[in-house]
């Protein structure tokens, strides 16, 4: 009750304001229109039809929402809705004035003269009043005895706008001391009055600068994407601060700019290490291939597949098929998908993709008409100590999945490789390799054959922050204060964001469905150059505002079993095509044919199913010797 008794008294001293306001607006219109003497005898009209317009303006306010906005936090919406607020009222009020007198007791001016006076008298005062609140807060934030940290800033762009109006709303722990762009054409400028003191490649004399003024800057922010900086910058920034023993961090999300160490490595965001701008828009246009469909995605558990599964999700399919070994697992995404009420049907599998009698029966029962196949084991040093396990999973798994896919007439079945399948230095490699042989087999098969099922492979480079990259691994590192460990100094990898690799997987889908001619395809994603691992240990523990080997030590541990110091993308007996306007290449194998008849395969599988890891070494190894020429694997 006494809430709502001051609702009462707070809404009509807004109104009373409102009607006030109004109604002097209106008086002084008419004075400016024809002088303070002759304005005199417009009294009683001013008393009577400024009444009216008074009671029009309020109930106007009222209904824009015009009277119900926070003063503090007046801004451009703000003021446009006052100018709107004032056309309307004042065109209400003349349609009114002429109907009753055709605007014989007033000058016809005056509508236009009270537009601009209410728009005055509405806007002013707030702006003010905000001017006045931001100062007193400025002062609280950045006054001698405020404790704030002086922040520069790298970069003049729209994020960071944002970030200092973000940063004087909110964070009481920062004080912004300038900004740094990379055209010397804004030298002196300013954004939110904020000046632009130098550019970027000036870093450390804009900080030895400042810290004469007694404003040194205890971090620089960066508010740029670190791929979109040319080669080079990001570590001659990385270094300047090291040597001025400053924080070089990325800039915060909005939800951490309340926290005193926003920039830690939670902040640190995958794409930054591309070595590229990521690849946006891959998976567009795909309505027609996944509406109404039904879809199973092997390995729908792991960080691909139910990536996977998501975006699946979002173009409205018939069911999706979940279809995992691990119980956890299947049970997170199988939580995630049923939330929400969702329009398709959701088939939960916990099944081994080496069990091929089990695979046939999901497949019989859930009749899928895209088949992704993302279930493998992917940890190098961990396949090469069990091959036997690999092989497994890897060929035997992928066969089972395949051949399942074919027995029903599924549209395509999409294999996840590698490109650790290219010239394979380890077992993991070996395995991925047999599997991208078999998948484009069998699609040229399907042709000759009329095999409805189109076999299509994805070749995958590092997919940077899933479970098993070293994102994880060396956030973990840096939060126990190092050593980060990094196998060699000269080792590199091609990377690719979780998107990309998903928007990649649907893409190979529907190019391969699109075009029946294309056989044997493998389609690889266009992912620039390739990346060296010690520098993305030097830039996460750099943004975790720590400095590389001083406050964090990097060691060397040397190569893990079946590690290389580089991948390739394509092997040489692969013709590339680079498609036009596509984010992708397409890798065609030479057609090749060896005969891998059913008793060649149960002997390696058997040989694998008794962990005779030596004798599968060898025969793995013989296989992939024969491939260099021609082979044909055929259950």
């Amino acid at each position: 009750m006494k809430l709502r008794r001051r609702h009462i008294w707070l809404f009509a001293a807004i109104s009373l304001h409102d009607f006030l306001v109004s109604w002097a607006s209106f008086a002084v219109a008419l004075i400016l229109r024809v002088g303070m003497p002759d304005a005199l005898r417009y009294t009683d009209s001013v008393l009577t039809w400024g009444a009216v317009f008074a009671v029009i303006a309020a109930i106007t306010y009222r209904m824009l929402g015009l009277s119900s906005s926070v003063w503090r936090y007046t801004s451009i919406y703000d003021i446009k809705l006052v100018a709107f607020s004032a056309i309307i009222s004042v065109t209400v009020w003349s349609m009114i004035s002429y109907s009753v007198n055709g605007f014989r007791w007033f000058p016809r001016t005056l509508s236009f003269i009270l537009v601009f006076v209410l728009i005055a008298a509405m806007g002013v005062p707030r702006l003010v009043y905000r001017v006045l609140r931001d100062r007193r807060d400025a002062y609280r934030q950045y006054g001698p005895h405020s404790g704030a940290h002086n922040v520069l800033l790298v970069g003049a762009s729209d994020q960071t706008a944002l970030f200092i109006e973000l940063v004087r709303s909110l964070a009481k722990n920062m004080r912004i001391v300038g900004v740094l762009d990379h055209k010397d054409t804004r030298i002196g400028r300013t954004i939110h009055g904020v000046q632009i003191l130098d550019t970027i490649s000036n870093l450390g004399s804009a900080i030895d600068t400042l810290a004469r003024r007694g404003k040194r800057p205890e971090r620089v922010v960066l508010c740029y994407p670190i791929s979109a900086l040319r080669p080079g910058v990001f570590s001659g920034l990385a270094r300047t601060c090291a040597e001025r023993n400053v924080k070089l961090v990325r800039q915060p999300d909005i939800a951490d700019i309340l926290v005193e160490e926003q920039a830690q490595a939670q902040n640190i965001l995958a794409s930054d290490f591309l070595g590229r701008a990521e690849t946006a828009g891959i998976s567009n246009n795909l309505d027609d291939l996944l509406r109404g469909k039904r879809v199973i995605v092997t390995g729908a558990g792991g960080t691909i597949g139910s990536e996977l599964v998501r975006q699946v999700a979002l173009y409205e399919p018939d069911a999706i098929g979940l279809l995992e070994i691990s119980e956890f697992n299947l049970y997170t995404i199988e939580q995630e998908m049923l939330q929400g009420d969702p329009k398709f049907g959701v088939g939960v599998f916990l099944c081994d993709v080496r069990n091929r009698t089990k695979l046939d029966q999901i497949f019989k029962e859930f009749s899928p008409d895209i088949v992704i196949h993302a279930a493998a084991l992917k940890h190098v040093p961990i396949v090469e100590a069990n091959p036997s396990e690999g092989v497994l999973t890897n060929i035997a798994g992928t066969i089972n999945v395949a051949d399942a896919a074919r027995d029903i007439d599924a549209e395509a079945f999409i294999l996840i490789s590698t490109d650790k399948a290219v010239n394979p230095a380890s077992i993991l490699g070996a395995t991925k390799r047999m599997a991208e042989l078999y998948t484009g087999q069998c699609d040229r098969e399907a042709q000759v054959k009329d095999v409805k099922t189109r076999f299509i492979a994805v070749r995958f480079g590092n997919v940077i922050g899933s479970s098993g990259s070293v994102i994880p691994k060396f956030k973990r590192q840096i939060e126990l204060g190092g050593p980060v460990t990094v196998t060699h100094p000269d080792m590199t990898r091609y990377f690719m964001t979780t998107s990309e690799a998903v928007g990649l997987v649907l893409q190979a889908a529907g190019r391969g469905l699109a075009h029946p001619e294309e056989r044997g395809q493998i389609l690889v994603l266009k992912m620039g150059r390739p990346v060296k691992i010690v520098d993305i240990a030097r830039q996460m523990i750099t943004l975790s505002g720590h400095i590389p080997d001083s406050d964090i030590m990097i060691e060397f541990t040397g190569l893990r079993p079946g590690e290389r110091l580089t991948e390739d993308l394509f092997d040489a007996n692969e013709d590339v095509h680079d498609i036009a306007g596509e984010a992708f290449m397409v890798a065609i194998p030479h057609k090749r044919q060896i005969s891998l008849d059913a008793a060649s395969l149960e002997m390696l599988f058997a040989r694998a199913s008794r962990s005779e890891d030596g004798p599968v070494r060898i025969a793995l190894d013989a296989l992939l010797k024969d491939s260099a020429e021609q082979i044909s694997l055929s259950a």
